[in-house]
């Protein structure tokens, strides 16, 4: 298996470099218990679990993640915008809508898995984006509820909800509340990108 995840990781920094990344970072900082604290491209702290193997190490190593995504939500959105996010993850996209949309704008931010939405809210907090980011640690579901949840340990971004039996390499369940946008969201007049 490490052989498997340093062919991996080597494989994503030889894709990054060949994107023209070049590595010229400052330090990531291992903080322990499985979380690292990155600077992105564009200046945001970024708090990261060490454990992931996809996205991790191009924003430890580069400070980038999907950066074509990055540029159209960039160019997408104006100071004082709403945006819905689904799926927000450790929150690389987050911080770049964040700072897209100003201190005038709101970000609601979903991410269901306990470990990602942790590492998301210190984020924010490190970044100073309470003002206008919203975490809402909760799965976005057509009804209220609660629903289970399985994930790779390796692959932070890869979680899925579980009907029936998990796969194998999915090893991580955790039941986990959801709740309908709408509901939420009710006296929010209107969304400006739902990403």
């Amino acid at each position: 298996i490490r052989a498997r995840l340093k062919g991996r990781i080597k494989a994503a920094l030889a894709a990054a470099v060949a994107d023209g990344i070049r590595p010229s970072r400052p330090p990531c900082c291992y903080l322990g218990d499985q979380r690292a604290l990155a600077v992105t491209e564009g200046g945001h702290k970024i708090f990261l679990d060490t454990r992931d193997v996809g996205l991790t190490p191009h924003i430890a190593l580069y400070g980038v993640w999907e950066t074509h995504i990055e540029k159209l939500v960039r160019r997408l959105l104006r100071p004082g915008a709403t945006v819905v996010e689904v799926g927000a993850n450790m929150g690389y996209h987050t911080l770049a809508m964040a700072e897209a949309v100003g201190p005038t704008g709101r970000i609601h931010a979903f991410e269901a898995n306990p470990r990602m939405s942790a590492l998301l809210r210190d984020t924010i907090a490190v970044n100073g984006y309470e003002d206008r980011v919203t975490l809402h640690p909760l799965a976005a579901m057509d009804a209220p509820g609660s629903l289970s949840f399985a994930t790779h340990p390796s692959h932070a971004g890869s979680g899925y909800v579980v009907r029936g039996a998990a796969t194998a390499d999915y090893t991580e369940r955790v039941t986990v509340e959801g709740a309908r946008i709408g509901d939420l969201l009710a006296d929010v007049p209107a969304l400006d990108l739902v990403r």
